[in-house]
């Protein structure tokens, strides 16, 4: 049987090649954001509800704080009238880690009955885990951040990918999931909350 190899032609094979080496850059790249947030999880699902909630609406503030310029960048990515629209989604996409900040204070749990005298049976919310949120290219900034949102508020670390032909909306001084890991840091030192 002939070597697969030697039927493509020099410039395939080499096109092939470099598609290999790139798959290899990604997943070793996202082999560290996963590593990152595992690492995060383990001190970021200790935190109680008011201090998740605390955390969302500092993210709110430092979101609401480049509104005007994250509307901007994604108006010149994606063609959204200006005012018409990337102002009002931008907006719409902060209001998503206020809405989580009061959300996650109301989540409790419950007592249900149960036909055991001996027996108590209860139910309470804790972190599943690591979340995964991965946008598409028509929405760079709000779809992640309705996730983000909720996902970090209930204990969370989230990592979030960018399509590659947009994103520039979420610049990286502006990805979340780098604030929330950087506060974790900072309240494992005793320095913040």
């Amino acid at each position: 049987m002939p070597d697969p190899q030697r039927l493509l032609a020099p410039d395939v094979r080499r096109l092939l090649e470099a598609c290999a080496n790139q798959l290899a850059l990604a997943l070793e790249r996202d082999q560290l954001a996963i590593d990152a947030a595992n690492a995060a999880q383990d001190e970021f699902r200790h935190w109680t509800a008011i201090e998740r909630a605390e955390l969302m609406h500092r993210i709110a503030a430092a979101v609401g704080e480049n509104i005007e310029e994250v509307a901007r960048i994604q108006t010149l990515e994606q063609g959204k009238p200006y005012r018409a629209e990337s102002l009002d989604d931008i907006t719409e996409a902060n209001e998503y880690f206020l809405n989580a900040a009061e959300d996650v204070k109301r989540l409790n749990g419950s007592v249900l009955p149960t036909s055991d005298r001996r027996k108590r049976m209860f139910t309470f919310h804790r972190p599943v885990g690591v979340w995964a949120a991965i946008t598409p290219w028509n929405f760079p900034v709000t779809i992640p951040l309705e996730y983000l949102g909720p996902g970090l508020a209930t204990g969370n670390a989230v990592i979030a990918t960018f399509q590659h032909e947009t994103s520039r909306a979420l610049d990286p001084q502006l990805h979340t999931h780098c604030v929330v890991m950087n506060m974790t840091r900072e309240r494992s030192k005793g320095t913040s909350r």
